[in-house]
């Protein structure tokens, strides 16, 4: 079993930002003599040796970017090297950032990936997909590129290489490389390098002892006398050399061997729970192992169980399903749930494993009742939560049930649970849509009678009980309504009059606080304000905000809407990021994108968000953020004010924070004398202040004075800023 050291977050800031990676993956570890430092796809961390304290690097803390492609440190000149995929650069010197784009902007080069850096006597070293190049840590510039020097000139992916005495020696996609390092070679010119065993892609090199040992896939070749040959094979595919005070190892995927005299010795085989073996580094007397799943493995001895070091956050960066209930959220990736709570900062995994105690993968759905997670896999149908595991439904927990079988598959597309009832959409089969009581075990077959039943993608319920349905793009498109105690039902598509959707493929549905019914589709956004009159059969056309000038996003292929405390709405895109407008969609107030904020990509699967903490949650294809607005769910009266900061510096230039208003408050802010400086509309509970008064200027050294109330001016309060 292995011992996790789960670590939490600090609280984040009205208008701050928070990144959500997951770090079970580890790719590279590299030792220091102050700590560790281990890296992911996203980000990176450091285990201070000092006091054993976890310090994130990410793009909010520290870096310039995400993709880590590679990492080096060194001790001399107390100097950390990030290099990225997209061919960024950072070196850290002494906590300063020095962000290096050359590669990055390079024109004509479309692979430029950072396979392997290496800091040696003030040089940086680096192997990327394109060739290698060389800087110079003193003068700060790149002294040497080495491109194109593959055979016949061409470009080859340096994958490791080792500064042998006068020489380099280049482990590549095609074949060993060598050159010398003596003043009269042109290494720019490909004619120069030496290749052996070309057309084999290798990809680790080290010396151990003085002789050079080459990995290639499973097989370990040995240098003897200048010549290449093969020495051993091994089960899996060798993954890391280290050469360490305690010996000489090798990292296959499943196995840590010692190379004794050119004989490998195995010391260690994974667990299971561990996935791939990954990296490997020695600190202090301790072997540190990067894993796929297990996080940074840290062996005292390897016949002993390691401690892993996992700080929070979620399973994988690679996020499948996702739901959202009151004070939590929570995200399906492979057989995993990860479960995060915004008021508690708290990250929780949880195995989704039946009563058979195997792995359920591919969900395609959830939903949560009273924080019971409910799981749908497409094939096996709906498991509901039962302590640690999931129990099937349809097999165990109600197995007199009219579900529907094709090719022994539920098809089962999408599950939503209302007031303890849970509403199933099976698709391709006779029936589309059924539900399940909870209490009684009663179940209901509804009968949709619609030729478009059986493609049924998605579920939303509205507040009057009607049941939206869209359907497949390549089926036609658009969706159904339904409402199953009248039976009656209505088709809407793209064209005027039958519902006038400004794209056929339905992609979210949600309501807002004017029950306005608010739809997102791969050509634009749209609402329909009156959801009773969806099934009155009368001519009917979505509503289309217009901004500036045009119509809201159109042609934007969008993903996922939500709504906030203050009504507002916030729309995600596949590929421009993420928008919040207005309440009525015609007035911008953000746009982040991953070149102006801290999104890991422009592509943004789903937008949720917390109505408690005001934390809206961004899943894009390479990670979470979130990003903590100004609108927070209120009350009826006021709880707990805080105003920060308070007093205001002289040298502040943000906005004070007024938290635990009345829902949707008015506050006024005066001087002493009673003179009106500034008016705000708090959206839910909470309300901004730029510290400037009515005209847009800065306020003067003072007291000012808070007065907030609700519409009917019942519930009140007084409080002060102090503005030094």
């Amino acid at each position: 079993m292995i011992s996790f050291l789960r670590l939490t977050s600090q609280e984040v800031p009205v208008f701050g930002w928070q990144s959500h990676f997951s770090y079970f993956e580890i790719k590279e570890v590299v030792s220091s003599t102050s700590g560790v430092y281990a890296s992911t796809e996203q980000a990176l961390y450091f285990i201070d040796q000092q006091d054993n304290s976890v310090n994130l690097l990410n793009r909010i803390r520290g870096l310039s970017d995400i993709g880590i492609g590679a990492i080096s440190f060194d001790d001399s000149n107390n100097i950390l090297a990030i290099g990225y995929q997209n061919g960024n650069l950072d070196l850290i010197r002494d906590n300063q950032l020095d962000n290096i784009t050359t590669i990055l902007d390079a024109p004509n080069v479309d692979e430029k990936s950072f396979l392997r850096l290496k800091l040696i006597d003030n040089e940086l070293w680096a192997g990327l997909s394109f060739g290698m190049v060389r800087y110079n840590l003193e003068q700060n510039e790149f002294s040497e590129t080495y491109q194109n020097i593959g055979v016949n000139g061409q470009r080859v992916a340096i994958n490791d290489f080792i500064i042998n005495g006068d020489s380099i020696i280049a482990a590549s996609d095609d074949g060993i490389l060598s050159v010398s390092l003596s003043d009269e070679t042109n290494r720019q010119d490909f004619n120069f390098w030496k290749r052996q065993l070309v057309g084999l892609s290798f990809s680790q090199l080290i010396s151990f002892e003085k002789t050079l040992y080459a990995a290639l896939e499973n097989d370990l070749f040995k240098q003897n006398e200048g010549k290449w040959e093969f020495l051993t094979s091994f089960d899996d595919p060798i993954s890391s050399f280290y050469s360490g005070s305690a010996g000489d190892y090798i990292v296959t995927s499943s196995q840590v061997y010692r190379l004794v005299s050119d004989i490998p010795e195995l010391l260690l085989s994974a667990k299971t729970e561990w996935g791939n073996l990954l990296s490997i580094t020695e600190h202090n007397n301790e072997l540190l192992i990067g894993s796929s799943e297990g996080g940074l493995l840290v062996f005292s001895s390897l016949a002993d169980i390691p401690q892993a070091i996992i700080p929070a956050g979620p399973a994988s960066d690679q996020l499948t399903s996702q739901a959202d209930s009151v004070g939590i959220q929570v995200w399906a990736s492979g057989s995993q749930l990860s479960s995060y709570v915004p008021r508690q900062s708290s990250w929780s995994i949880l195995p989704m494993i039946d009563s058979n105690n195997q792995p359920i993968q591919s969900i395609t759905d959830i939903s949560l009742s009273n924080r019971q997670r409910i799981i749908s896999n497409y094939i096996k149908g709906p498991y509901i939560q039962s302590d640690d595991q999931f129990l099937s439904l349809a097999e165990e927990v109600s197995p007199n049930n009219p579900l529907k079988k094709d090719n022994n598959s539920y098809n089962i597309s999408a599950i939503e649970v209302l007031n303890g009832q849970l509403w199933i959409v099976q698709k391709e089969v006779d029936q589309a849509l059924s539900s399940w009581d909870s209490t009684t075990d009663e179940w209901q077959v509804y009968d949709l009678s619609h030729p478009l039943r059986n493609y049924i993608n998605d579920l939303f319920i509205s507040d009057n009980g009607d049941k939206w349905l869209p359907i497949d793009r390549d089926r036609g498109g658009g969706m159904l309504v339904y409402d199953e105690e009248e039976g009656r039902s209505r088709y809407l598509n793209t064209n005027g009059g039958q519902g006038g959707l400004p794209g056929r493929e339905v992609t979210d549905i949600k309501q807002d606080q004017d029950r306005f019914i608010w739809i997102t589709t791969n050509e634009g956004v749209c609402f329909f304000p009156n959801p009773e009159s969806i099934l009155m059969g009368n001519s009917l056309s979505a509503n289309i905000p217009i901004f500036d000038g045009s119509l809201l996003l159109r042609d934007e292929y969008l993903t996922s809407i939500a709504i906030d405390p203050a009504n507002r709405k916030w729309i995600a895109t596949q590929d421009n990021g993420v928008w919040l407008f207005s309440e009525t969609g015609e007035e911008l107030i953000q746009h982040f994108t991953k070149e102006n904020s801290p999104l890991p990509s422009n592509q943004v699967n789903k937008v949720s968000l917390d109505a408690q903490t005001g934390q809206v949650f961004f899943t894009t294809d390479k990670g979470i953020a979130s990003f903590r607005s100004d609108a927070t769910e209120g009350s009826d009266t006021h709880e707990n004010v805080r105003i920060y900061p308070n007093p205001v510096s002289p040298n502040f230039t943000g906005f004070v924070v007024i938290e635990g208003l009345v829902n949707n408050a008015l506050v006024k802010l005066t001087d002493v004398s009673g003179k009106l400086v500034k008016e705000i509309q708090a959206n839910g509970s909470t309300a901004t202040w730029n510290v400037r008064d009515l005209r847009g200027t800065k306020v003067q050294t003072g007291v000012y004075l808070v007065f907030s109330s609700n519409k009917d001016g019942s519930e009140t309060y007084i409080g002060k800023i102090v503005v030094i």
